[in-house]
């Protein structure tokens, strides 16, 4: 059977598309991690994430696009969660948890240095170049990027980029330290002796005569309210 040129090369071109394109869609779904413009004004937005409470007011049944307008035009809301239809307007950004299926629309960077997250430090608009653990991996948002990181044994510090929603996973904090970079967060988390291994977990130990008794329980409730 003889294939023309035009023929072969669309076929590999096809291929190729099909090889690479659908893994990049079917990692974001249909919440995209990115900075952009709604309104003239700078909004990050993080996937599958949330910061309850302090709401304004009753929640709104908008798209997701016009929640982010809605908090654009709206001078005391600093950050919107869309959820299941409705956009809930907030006065304050508490801590960022992560909620499948939840919006997260923040004026500015979208970082609080003052909250921990995962049980990791927030360092915002820094970075630690090298020491690698990997290439990056779409997370959707820094409150999966600490989680990723404090879930790995062999990761000290992760850098969360919130222009693309990856996070890159580190061995140790660079020598030099954190240095400034816009639109980077970074996670330190308790893992490999830095800052100090930390755990959530409640020990009490009974010692008798005859036997000692020790029970560790360990717990994590996370309540979302809107």
């Amino acid at each position: 059977m003889l294939w023309s040129q035009v023929t072969i090369v669309g076929l590999l071109s096809s291929t190729t598309f099909a090889a690479v394109q659908p893994k990049q869609l079917a990692k974001r779904g249909d919440c995209r991690a990115q900075v952009l413009k709604i309104g003239g004004q700078e909004f990050t937005i993080q996937c599958d994430a949330d910061r309850a409470g302090n709401n304004i007011g009753s929640p709104l049944r908008i798209s997701a696009p016009e929640c982010g307008k809605a908090c654009a035009n709206d001078k005391s809301c600093v950050t919107a969660q869309y959820s299941n239809g409705y956009c809930y307007k907030k006065k304050s950004q508490n801590q960022l948890s992560v909620v499948k299926g939840t919006t997260t629309y923040d004026k500015g960077k979208g970082c609080t240095s003052n909250l921990k997250v995962g049980g990791c430090n927030v360092k915002c608009n820094t970075d630690s170049p090298g020491n690698n653990l990997d290439n990056g991996q779409y997370v959707g948002s820094y409150a999966a990027c600490a989680a990723l990181c404090a879930a790995n044994s062999k990761c000290a510090t992760a850098q969360y980029k919130t222009t693309n929603g990856y996070c890159y996973q580190k061995s140790k904090i660079n020598g030099r330290g954190f240095s400034p970079c816009d639109y980077t967060i970074s996670l330190v988390c308790p893992n490999n002796g830095y800052p100090g291994r930390s755990s959530s977990s409640t020990t009490s130990t009974t010692t008798t005569s005859s036997s000692t008794t020790t029970t560790t329980s360990t717990g994590s409730i996370h309540e979302r309210s809107f």
